[in-house]
């Protein structure tokens, strides 16, 4: 009884997820990454991309805690991220920032790294339920999605960094 109740529960939470940022900042922000990807490779393909990205971003946090009933987590912040790392392997060289640091802009590929290195410590710390082995596993996700689509991008992300640090 107690696990088909934790199951659907799960279920449940899994599916909300997918509707959490529809009136938020990070929504609104999350346009400037939106259209440049779904322009890129089109709205079926990044409607498919960003489901597809709640699953794969999920299921790891669900395996992790499945045997911890006081563990909860909510969002759809590991498809975002998907989403996110899709942009950065496109365009590595344009700037992104947080809103928690405005003015700090840093080139794409440099804010991915950065983002990972400080996602793998929080999850190791786990100073709250943010699920940030979604966050890492979205973000490969998204690394492996857009290069799937077309592996030319990720010969043009490299020829894009190769030239940024020899006009550095």
């Amino acid at each position: 009884m107690v696990d088909s109740i934790n199951t659907w529960i799960y279920s449940c939470r899994f599916f909300t997820s997918i509707f959490q940022y529809v009136c938020t900042i990070y929504f609104w922000s999350f346009f400037r990454i939106l259209f440049p990807i779904s322009s890129e490779i089109g709205w079926i393909y990044y409607i498919s991309f960003y489901l597809l990205g709640i699953v794969f971003a999920t299921l790891p946090s669900i395996f992790k805690h499945k045997n911890n009933p006081n563990y909860s987590s909510l969002g759809a912040s590991g498809a975002v991220s998907a989403i996110v790392f899709a942009y950065i392997v496109i365009y590595p060289l344009r700037e992104l920032g947080l809103i928690l640091i405005p003015g700090l802009f840093l080139p794409g590929f440099i804010f991915g790294i950065l983002y990972l290195f400080a996602e793998h410590y929080l999850s190791k710390k786990q100073y709250s339920n943010i699920a940030h082995d979604a966050h890492i596993s979205g973000s490969i996700f998204g690394i492996i999605f857009i290069n799937a689509y077309d592996y030319n991008n990720l010969m043009l992300f490299f020829q894009k960094i190769i030239y940024y640090f020899q006009n550095f």
